[in-house]
């Protein structure tokens, strides 16, 4: 049996030694108002207030804003890996075929970007001029890829795809892509897809461009 979607948790590794109490505020206190109000829309006044911390300790270990996101991206982004690793380690679905591995895994993947929105909006954006945040965020979406593969070794279906290894990396990153432009794009005015519409059609999509046929119709 496949755990529902909404058993896949986010991952949150132990902070190393090396971490202080101080600075985890700031982090935390910054991932939380950018979450509720947007990177543009907040001030290292507003952090330090949130973090029960002073403007003066927010400059000891950051020269700006820029500086602060690109710290708060590499937490985030070690929180994905952990969480990727997680959700799709093999002891996870062994019992899963290959249509429930992938409506769980979009669902997961929304809820994470409705949840996470503004704040992956905002690494979105600094990644076209930042390369270090651009190069961590590839990295990810490769993570996710290699994951996949791993699972898909795995199936009880073949991949009629002439280069499966291709088309899986293809479609994640369609799929990110689609995700990151609804985060990024939604007008509240405009009709929206319910989630439930969102994950059966990208599950239908990566069925039909993986050319996916179950081992007994072999």
């Amino acid at each position: 049996m496949v755990p529902p979607a909404t058993d896949l948790q986010w991952v949150k590794p132990p902070r190393q030694a090396r971490s202080h109490a101080t600075l985890e505020r700031i982090l935390d206190a910054s991932e939380i108002l950018i979450l509720e109000r947007g990177l543009d829309a907040i001030t290292i006044k507003d952090i330090a207030r949130r973090a029960e911390s002073s403007v003066g300790a927010f400059y000891a270990r950051f020269a700006d804003k820029e500086a602060l996101l690109r710290t708060v991206f590499q937490r985030f982004s070690e929180q994905a890996e952990a969480t990727i690793d997680l959700a799709l380690s093999p002891e996870q679905w062994q019992d899963a075929d290959l249509e429930e591995l992938l409506r769980t895994g979009i669902a997961f993947l929304l809820r994470v970007f409705r949840e996470r929105g503004r704040l992956i909006s905002a690494f979105t954006l600094r990644a076209a001029k930042d390369p270090d945040i651009s190069s961590v965020g590839e990295l990810l979406g490769v993570r996710i890829c290699e994951r996949l593969m791993v699972l898909l070794a795995t199936r009880n279906e073949t991949i009629g795809h002439a280069n499966p290894e291709v088309a899986i990396k293809t479609f994640v990153w369609l799929v990110l892509s689609a995700l990151e432009a609804r985060a990024l794009y939604t007008v509240s005015n405009d009709p929206e897809m319910s989630e439930q519409q969102i994950i059966s059609e990208l599950s239908m999509m990566a069925m039909a461009y993986l050319a996916v046929v179950p081992h007994n119709n072999e």
